[in-house]
């Protein structure tokens, strides 16, 4: 279930795949295939948009490009996303905001974090270990 570069270059492949088939049957002039091809563009696009750019993000974090994470998530409004993508947004503010020591403001986001929400056991641990690490970082400055 996990995305990968590898399933985001399949998508575009595919992506450009129905475009080339859509045009191909729009200059043939069979438009319910041109249809077909343009509506499966729009699922695929959609996808992406609704699923991909969290996925995206937490795949240009972990390579260390974090100005590309931080814009990938000024991008998203995470009352659009859905449940699960919503907890990994919030996942992913909270290490962006560790990252900077703007440790209350990680704890916030981590506070929005539904783990029972996270796809696997390995991504919920993390989550955990995420969690416990900051509170160890703010017992300093909670005394």
């Amino acid at each position: 279930m996990a995305r990968t570069a590898q399933s985001a270059a399949t998508r575009y492949l595919m992506f450009s795949l129905s475009f080339a088939l859509a045009m191909y049957f729009a200059y043939k002039g069979e438009w319910d295939k041109t249809g077909l091809f343009l509506l499966t563009m729009a699922l695929l696009l959609w996808a992406y948009l609704r699923h991909g750019s969290v996925w995206l993000a937490f795949w240009h974090f972990q390579r260390g490009n974090f100005e590309r994470t931080d814009a990938i998530l000024k991008t998203l409004s995470p009352e659009r996303l859905d449940v699960v993508n919503q907890s990994y947004y919030y996942w992913l503010k909270g290490l962006m905001e560790a990252r900077m020591n703007a440790l209350m403001a990680a704890k916030n986001f981590f506070d929005q974090v539904r783990p029972e929400r996270l796809i696997n056991e390995t991504h919920r641990k993390n989550f955990r270990s995420h969690v416990t690490q900051l509170q160890t970082r703010l017992s300093p400055h909670t005394s």
